[in-house]
């Protein structure tokens, strides 16, 4: 079973009321904890983010399979 509660401004997960295992944290809240290119819409998950190329770029990323959103170019 896991306990979700506030920890300051973020949210934590446990598996005991007591024990905390990790800090859920908003990377696309913050420029410097992601790495999406300006062009890109950053989605946060629960466990890390994505980013996305917005409408009328293309991705151009070294590796867009497996981390899209990081270079985009204006079709």
């Amino acid at each position: 079973m896991a306990f979700y509660r506030k920890r300051g401004s973020d949210w934590v997960i446990s598996s005991e009321a007591n024990k905390l295992l990790a800090a859920l944290v908003n990377e696309c809240m913050n420029k410097t904890l992601n790495d999406c290119d300006p062009a890109a819409t950053c989605m946060d998950n629960p466990l890390s983010y994505e980013c996305l190329c917005r409408e009328g770029y293309l991705d151009v990323s070294p590796n867009p399979v497996k981390k899209p959103g990081r270079k985009c170019m204006k079709r």
